[in-house]
C-alpha cells in the first residue's frame, strides 16, 4: 500500500510539474502571438504609408508626363526637332519610372495579402 501511495504521490508531482510547464509554454505562446500581432500591425501601417506615398508620387509623375506631352506637341508645331527629341527622352524616362511604380504597387499588394494571412494565423494562435 505504501508503494502504491508513493507511486500516486510521484505521479501527482509529475502532473503538477507538467501542468506548470504547460502553463509556462501557453504564456510564451500568447506572448509570441501578441508580439507577432503587434509586428503585423506595424507592418500594415508601414505598408499603408508606403502605398499612400507611392500613389502620390505616381500622380505627380502622371501630371509631369502630361505636361511634357503638351510641351512636346507645342515644340512639334514650332518644328524645333532638338527640343522635341529632348522631351521624348524625358518622357521615355518618365514612362520607365511609372512602370517601376506599377511594379511596386503589385509588390505592396502582395505584402498586404501576406500580412493579412499572418494576422489571421496569429488570431488563431491566441
Amino acid at each position: 500500500v505504501s508503494g502504491l501511495t508513493k507511486s500516486l504521490d510521484d505521479a501527482k508531482v509529475s502532473c503538477q510539474k507538467k501542468a506548470k510547464r504547460n502553463d509556462k509554454l501557453q504564456r510564451e505562446i500568447e506572448d509570441v502571438g501578441l508580439s507577432a500581432a503587434k509586428s503585423a500591425e506595424n507592418a500594415a501601417a508601414t505598408i499603408g504609408q508606403l502605398e499612400k506615398d507611392l500613389e502620390e508620387e505616381f500622380q505627380i509623375t502622371t501630371q509631369l508626363k502630361r505636361g511634357m506631352e503638351d510641351l512636346k506637341k507645342k515644340s512639334q508645331k514650332e518644328e524645333d526637332d532638338n527640343y522635341t527629341d529632348e522631351l521624348e527622352d524625358l518622357l521615355s524616362s518618365l514612362r520607365m519610372i511609372q512602370c517601376w511604380q506599377l511594379s511596386h504597387f503589385q509588390r505592396i499588394n502582395k505584402l498586404v495579402s501576406e500580412n493579412k494571412e499572418q494576422a489571421r494565423s496569429i488570431q488563431l494562435l491566441s
